[in-house]
């Protein structure tokens, strides 16, 4: 059991499947992400971040593009 407060690491793999469109995920500004808790994303598609955010990722993607201030990690 993990206890309340615990750090935690979310793994979020979008696998591409033959013969689909490519969904592209994003961020949109003032996203945050609780400094208690690690998101590995991983991707085919296109991951964009719009700042200003920060959060604590690790982005694998086909492509990744951010504007504004974006702090990962």
């Amino acid at each position: 059991m993990i206890a309340p407060g615990a750090a935690r690491t979310v793994s979020i793999t979008v696998e591409r499947v033959p013969g689909s469109i490519q969904q592209d995920q994003s961020f949109t500004a003032g996203t945050t992400i609780d400094s208690r808790i690690t998101v590995l994303l991983l991707t085919p598609a296109t991951v964009t971040v719009n700042g200003t955010s920060s959060r604590g990722t690790s982005i694998q993607a086909g492509a990744y593009a951010t504007s504004g201030t974006v702090s990962c990690g």
